[in-house]
């Protein structure tokens, strides 16, 4: 399909132009691989991962890669196959990863803690060719299927375990497997989201285009040899390639954020100053929780090694960022992105002025070799301050879905004026070109087209969570809604025959879903209000499930002690209840990570002294309760 432009005015298609002038010529020769080898080359003593307690220098993670890959290329995995690669918090997955790059592969990272029916349908829907692992998830991995005949323990040097090889010793092959020569075409990795359809869709990403951003993200961040980046999103979530490649082509140092920073924000606070990280990349909901606890924590304000936070995910503020800058005590610059996976991780940037202090912070300016164009409902053209799709162009464009039906469907053309097309992708995003006090353009961020939202940084497709709800034999229909500002909690309303316990439905979810789609909310209603037109009124759902929650009777004992009722009175305030039993589980009645936060700060603000991991290990009024009187003891 190609969409024309309409005819108006030249200066509206003028302003696109300026704005898109974006052309940079970066060195792409001998491609990412190369460009890795002469990082480890340069600095091979230096380290370029630690995780676990565990320290890969560039000379370890290049040899072990190197055997992993021979191994691959012996065992008849032809360069241009995936691999799907899993490991967990530990410097295994590393390897994993640059051997299949080695090999001339692109990889797919998987967890292998996610439910069997998404694992399998992953790994058949990329035709993975081979599947690297550790040996604390071999008996994850059981439900394999045949076709995947290469299987290899990433922490288990020797012949291995059954079906699965271990990597072989050093010195045990001979260095010659031949080096795969530079394909800018070649797939690097495919990142799967969540899909309309209610399965996940797997993006594959091409070379060039990665090296495009690479090459963006290391000038922009200015990325050194010294530095130390902090790797925080999960392998399965594409930030990790930002936070990931920048520090390898340059001989940085990449430190996985141990589980328990990744839970508390005073932690992650102490960790990233203790360990000197100079680039932090971070989703907008907890770049919030650092400044919350910054702010009741003047101890931990000072971070003077940390140069870069790179911020994106949800809508900013200026009122926010200038009060981090006000309280911290850090050089560190904030560069608020956007951009989804189908745009190889970001699109735009703008890097946030210190001193400004009201007002949205704008998505910003194309990065490099990126164009982007808002367009109207009937695919024209939207001068500057109309609101519309934003499509994006260029280099960072991904190649393909795996599924031909949906790539057809978002990946699109753009007719230009003069002659000429652009290929596209069909963001879904609502946005607007602005100007800006400094001058120039940029692109302000305006909602959404459709029924996708952002969650804790996730993408996640309402359709795909209502699909594994209406998959439930019980379950004759169900919506899905948003709690909180921003959006926080995922609550799935549901008409159900027989029993239909909320239990029950939330256990067929869960074997369905990643824990980050499972909703954290399960209401029961009797039927759902309709719109005039005999559709789903989502406001008059909201409505009916804010009443019901709101008036729902606790199960079991109230809170009896003066411990119980003030921390049963901050769980209701956070989880919007009304009242609370005291052997209810907080993450039952929807709590979540980021809410689990909340509830420390408030408690803390209360002067009640609670760790966030707290939470996590007593998940009831009375045990906390209990936690928190034997702690005063």
């Amino acid at each position: 399909m190609t969409t024309a432009l309409s005819t108006d005015p030249a200066a509206s298609w003028a302003a696109w132009s300026e704005f898109n002038r974006t052309d940079r010529r970066f060195p792409f020769e001998g491609g990412l691989v190369a460009w890795i080898a002469a990082a480890a080359a340069a600095h091979p003593d230096r380290p370029a991962v630690c995780a676990a307690g565990v320290e890969l220098t560039y000379r370890e993670l290049d040899e072990r890669a190197e055997r992993v890959a021979g191994l691959l290329g012996r065992s008849g995995v032809e360069p241009g196959s995936i691999v799907a690669v899993t490991g967990g918090r530990t410097v295994h997955p590393y390897v994993g990863m640059l051997a299949a790059l080695k090999a001339g592969c692109g990889y797919v990272p998987v967890d292998a803690h996610d439910p069997v029916s998404r694992l399998e349908f992953i790994v058949r829907d990329a035709e993975a060719a081979a599947v690297l692992a550790v040996s604390d998830e071999l008996g994850l991995l059981e439900w394999l299927p045949d076709e995947v005949a290469v299987r290899v323990v990433l922490d288990a040097g020797g012949p291995g375990d059954g079906r699965w090889a271990g990597v072989p010793r050093p010195g045990t092959v001979p260095p010659d497997r031949p080096a795969v020569p530079y394909d800018p075409d070649r797939t690097c990795y495919i990142i799967y989201t969540s899909g309309t359809t209610g399965r996940p869709k797997g993006v594959r990403i091409g070379e060039h285009s990665l090296l495009n951003f690479v090459h963006w993200f290391v000038s922009r961040h200015e990325v050194l040899a010294a530095d130390r980046l902090c790797q925080n999103a999960p392998l399965t979530f594409d930030p990790s390639v930002q936070q990931i490649f920048p520090a390898w082509v340059t001989g940085a140092c990449l430190l996985p954020l141990p589980a328990d920073g990744a839970q508390d924000p005073f932690t992650m606070l102490g960790w990233l100053r203790r360990e000197r990280i100079t680039h932090l990349d971070v989703v907008t909901a907890h770049w919030h929780h650092l400044r919350e606890a910054a702010d009741q924590e003047p101890g931990l304000r000072e971070l003077p090694d940390l140069r870069w936070i790179i911020i994106g995910g949800e809508t900013l503020h200026y009122h926010h960022t200038r009060h981090w800058h006000r309280i911290m005590r850090t050089p560190a610059l904030l560069n608020n992105i956007y951009g989804p996976t189908e745009a190889t991780i970001n699109a735009t940037e703008v890097v946030v002025d210190p001193a400004a202090d009201s007002g949205q912070i704008p998505i910003g300016v194309p990065l490099p070799n990126y164009r982007l164009y808002v367009v109207d409902g009937e695919g024209a053209l939207c001068a500057p301050g109309v609101t519309g799709e934003l499509l994006i162009a260029g280099d960072g464009l991904a190649q393909r879905y795996q599924s031909a039906a949906a790539t057809g469907a978002a990946f699109t053309e753009l007719a230009l004026p003069g002659g000429g097309v652009e290929r596209v992708y069909r963001s879904g995003d609502l946005a607007r070109l602005v100007g800006v006090p400094a001058g120039g353009r940029m692109l302000e961020f305006q909602g959404r087209v459709d029924s996708q939202v952002k969650i804790r940084g996730f993408r996640i497709e309402l359709e795909e969570v209502e699909g594994a709800a209406k998959s439930c034999p019980q379950v004759r229909d169900a919506a899905v809604l948003v709690r909180g500002t921003p959006p926080d909690q995922l609550l799935c309303c549901y008409v159900a025959d027989g029993d239909g316990d909320p239990e029950a439905v939330r256990a067929h979810a869960a074997r369905l879903l990643p824990a980050h789609q499972v909703p954290n909310l399960f209401l029961r209603v009797d039927g759902f209000p309709l719109t005039r037109n005999g559709k789903l009124d989502r406001a008059g759902l909201s409505a009916l499930a804010e009443e019901r929650l709101g008036g729902r009777t606790p199960v079991g004992r109230l809170p009896r002690s003066p411990a119980e009722k003030q921390l049963a009175d901050v769980w209701a305030s956070v989880l919007g209840l009304t009242h609370i039993g005291a052997d209810e589980d907080f993450f039952t009645l929807g709590g979540t990570s980021l809410l689990a936060m909340t509830v420390v700060k408030k408690l803390r603000a209360q002067g009640l002294r609670v760790d966030p991991s707290a939470v996590f290990e007593c998940p009831t009024v009375a045990r906390l309760a209990a936690h928190c009187t034997a702690a005063a003891r």
